[in-house]
């Protein structure tokens, strides 16, 4: 078993999707489960928000859990723009799981987010001079790594280049501006040394160690033919236009339901959408309405979260779309479907999962900043 642990389920599902590629079956866990016989287990621990005693504590005791189960290697998965408390949960893992040293590799040079002499760009602009500057709860205020993650006792925080002499012990952020790059920083990686990153660091680390791609598997079984179709968007920026081209349906978080104050308003929320894929083949749920960006971000999930659970009560929905982590890690949770089995990679980091029990039905994962593939929408019909 190789073993992940995640601060987010939409990057966890990404890793997942990672493995398929590899022929690794791969599942999704928000609770470790021992009893599984998946050769990739990644666990969401939903840590990012979390104060960094609380996220280290998570990460900590899911790292404990798979050591125990005798994990032949762990991998700590971090938000590619180090989001979140990373050192702190970072330095939970390594004393877990017993290494002196990580080796830290957050960027996905196919995407344009390198490490350069120590500060993040993305597409040759420094990470503080992007959109993630105002980034509702993680604003990057800096551009620099180590200012991003900070200091933590005991482990100490260096950049190198992946030639350098590496320390015997603490964080080692690595320089990356290639894919060659991530290639040379696996080969780095002994028994004494804990990998960490974003998922390309991921697939190089696979293989480097003798995995071998595979092909890519058939398109996920079709829904029963009266089973809707359900976008759920969390993120700040709904690809709306995108919705409409396809002919979905668009249903915003009405302004009874965003301001709370009415306890009816998510049912009769629910029951709009319900309608909606009654009579329509696909319907898309956006959890801001007006452009709002003042409620706190947990607050919109738990609302969006609460409708979308009472539709799934309310009629068969055989495929559903999630964007934004903190949406698809509260609707995963609220409807019981972990773990979820890794199905099908339709884009990097846009993975079919199919939740546990539910054979005919597959949830979709993706983080908010990645864009939907044109192969979903034709996918469907």
């Amino acid at each position: 078993m190789i073993a992940v642990v995640a601060d987010d389920i939409t990057g966890a599902a990404e890793v997942a999707g990672a493995g398929l590629g590899f022929g690794l079956d791969a599942e999704v866990h928000t609770t470790f489960e021992p009893s599984s016989a998946a050769s990739l287990i990644v666990i969401d621990t939903a840590s990012r928000s979390l104060s960094p005693s609380g996220a280290a504590a998570r990460a900590g005791q899911a790292a404990r859990a798979v050591r125990d189960a005798g994990a032949e290697w762990v991998y700590k998965k971090v938000d590619s723009v180090l989001r979140g408390p990373v050192l702190a949960e970072l330095a939970a893992v390594l004393d877990a799981v017993g290494c002196a040293r990580a080796i830290l590799a957050p960027a996905n040079p196919s995407r344009g987010r390198v490490i350069r002499r120590g500060r993040y760009l993305i597409e040759g602009r420094g990470l503080a001079e992007t959109g993630f500057a105002s980034d509702p709860e993680h604003p990057a205020g800096s551009s620099r790594v180590l200012d991003l993650l900070g200091e933590a006792p005991d482990h100490p925080v260096r950049v190198r280049r992946p030639a350098d002499e590496l320390p015997g012990r603490g964080v080692v952020v690595a320089e990356v501006e290639r894919p060659e790059d991530l290639a040379a920083w696996a080969r780095r990686v002994d028994a004494d040394t804990l990998p960490a990153g974003a998922v390309e660091f991921f697939i190089a680390l696979c293989r480097a160690r003798g995995l071998k791609p595979v092909a890519p598997s058939p398109a996920p079984d079709q829904p029963p033919p009266d089973a809707g179709i359900l976008f759920v968007s969390g993120t700040r920026s709904p690809d709306v236009q995108t919705y409409r081209g396809w002919g979905v349906t668009v249903l915003p978080m009405p302004a009874d339901v965003l301001a709370g104050d009415d306890a009816g308003a998510t049912g009769r929320w629910a029951e709009t959408i319900a309608e909606a894929l009654e009579s329509g083949p696909a319907a898309a749920v956006i959890g801001l309405a007006g452009g709002d960006s003042n409620r706190p971000p947990a607050e919109l999930a738990e609302r969006l979260v609460a409708a979308v659970a009472d539709v799934l009560k309310r009629r068969p929905v055989g495929r559903v779309f999630v964007e934004g982590g903190r949406t698809a890690s509260g609707l995963v949770r609220r409807m019981g479907w972990a773990p979820l089995a890794g199905r099908r990679q339709l884009a990097p980091g846009v993975v079919a999962l199919t939740p546990a029990g539910q054979s005919r039905r597959t949830v979709t994962l993706k983080p908010g900043s990645y864009p939907w593939p044109e192969e979903v929408w034709p996918a469907r019909r």
